[in-house]
């Protein structure tokens, strides 16, 4: 599970990068916490 989350981790925040115009910083903190609670 913990290399599953890393690789989650990783798309996200390649994700983010890409619409980082887009959306704010704190977009990718919640979406981190979110995966953590999952």
């Amino acid at each position: 599970m913990e290399v599953k989350s890393l690789h989650l981790r990783e798309l996200t925040i390649a994700k983010h990068q890409h619409q980082h115009q887009s959306k704010p910083k704190r977009s990718i903190t919640i979406q981190i916490i979110a995966m953590h609670v999952w």
